[in-house]
Parts: structure tokens; sequence; C-alpha cells
């Protein structure tokens, strides 16, 4: 009950009201995910940068959490970052060491071919760093997946950040032109 008021108020605007709904929703039972990303994600739009990110961490490690689920997760925990970061706040879980660790850790997973393991290291180590490198990965996985309008919204804004990195900024450009132009030849919207 209280989680669907919350999800009223908040498609209303109303991030104050809805938190409180969700944080009571979550009181009652802090195992159900959906909560969590509720109250994640209100808490991110009431400019609750860090309780949405450790809400988010929460849940993203929860056993019952899907893979869906844990996609949203990822994108509220990443954009609180990176608006942590923009706002000089101290938010981040992930320091650079172990986004390289889990760089490396994902692409061990991607040569053995195990997908859906190295996407959630990639989405863990996006989530929790806000750094744009782990972002490509998954723009790259969501391409991968035909998820056309998501890879090229991540692929953007990982290269507007990876400027400083050629190399980087290059595979970035790569993805996008090569999403632009998948959309275009099946005739799909991704804007």
């Amino acid at each position: 009950m209280a989680n669907e008021r919350g999800k009223m108020l908040l498609l209303e605007g109303r991030y104050a009201e809805a938190s409180a709904e969700f944080e009571r929703a979550y009181q009652l039972d802090p195992s159900l995910v959906k909560v969590s990303v509720n109250l994640a994600t209100s808490l991110f739009q009431e400019g609750k940068f860090g309780p949405a990110l450790a809400i988010a961490r929460r849940a993203f490690e929860m056993q019952n959490a899907t893979l869906q689920q844990k996609r949203v997760l990822a994108k509220v925990a990443g954009a609180s970052t990176e608006e942590c970061a923009k706002q000089k706040l101290e938010c981040s879980i992930l320091d650079d060491a172990e986004v390289t660790r889990s760089d490396a850790r994902g692409q061990a997973l991607l040569d053995k071919q195990q997908l859906d393991d190295a996407e959630l290291v990639f989405l863990t180590t996006y989530a929790f760093s806000g750094k744009p490198r782990p972002l490509l990965r998954v723009a790259r996985f969501e391409y991968l997946r035909k998820e056309y309008r998501t890879a090229l919204e991540h692929a953007e804004s990982a290269r507007a950040r990876l400027k400083a990195s050629p190399k980087l900024f290059q595979e970035a450009d790569v993805l996008v032109k090569t999403i632009e132009k998948e959309c275009a030849e099946q005739k799909i919207r991704c804007r």
C-alpha cells in the first residue's frame, strides 16, 4: 500500500512525500527489491545522493534482485555518484584501483563467454564508481542486447566524459556511430 502511494507521489514529482512512503514500505519489508528501487529513485530525485547510493547498493547485492532491477539500480547509483562528483561531495564507493581490478575481472569473464556475469561486474563498477569506462562497457552490452536507446544514451554519456582519454573516446565514438547506423538501418527511433 505504501509502495503504491509512493509510486503515485513519485509520478507527481512530490519526491519527499514519495520517499517517506517508500521508507515506510521498506521498513515493513526490506527484502522487497522493488521497494528499494523505488526508494533509491525517489531519494535521487530529492537530491539525497548518498542515501540513494546506499539503498541502491544494498538492493543491488540482494540475492533476489533480477538483472533488470540491477540495471535500474545501476542507473540510479551511477547518476547519484556522478552528481556527487559534480557537487564535490564524497559518495563514490569504489576507488580507481578497484575500478581497474573490476574492469580486468569483467574482461576475463568476457573472454570466457560468461556474458551475464561480465555485465554484472561492469554494472556494479559503473554504479558504485560513476566512472565512464565501465559505463562504456555497459553500453556495449546494451547494444549487443539490441537495447539501442539506452545503449546510445550511455555511450554518448561515456564519450562526453572520456575526452581526456583518446583511445576510450574513440571507442565510445565508434559505438555511438554504430548504434546510430543500426537504428537508421532498422528504422528505429533511438533518440
